[in-house]
């Protein structure tokens, strides 16, 4: 897995999300991580420009 996505995936950890993940999904052939908690779901993939990011919520939170 690249750095970058390591990097990241402990500073998720530690200190960017307060609440339990429901899920978390490391993708070392895509090298990328899908982070979802109940309210919204993260994705980050690696490429040959760089870290892209896309942030969408879960649809937990639309039913409420």
């Amino acid at each position: 897995m690249r750095q970058e996505l390591i990097e990241l995936k402990q500073y998720l950890i530690k200190k960017a999300l307060k609440e339990k993940p429901m899920r978390l999904i490391l993708y070392q052939e895509l090298k990328g991580i899908v982070f979802t908690t109940q309210r919204v779901i993260l994705r980050f993939f690696t490429s040959n420009e760089g870290l892209s990011f896309s942030k969408k919520h879960s649809l937990m939170l639309k039913m409420r």
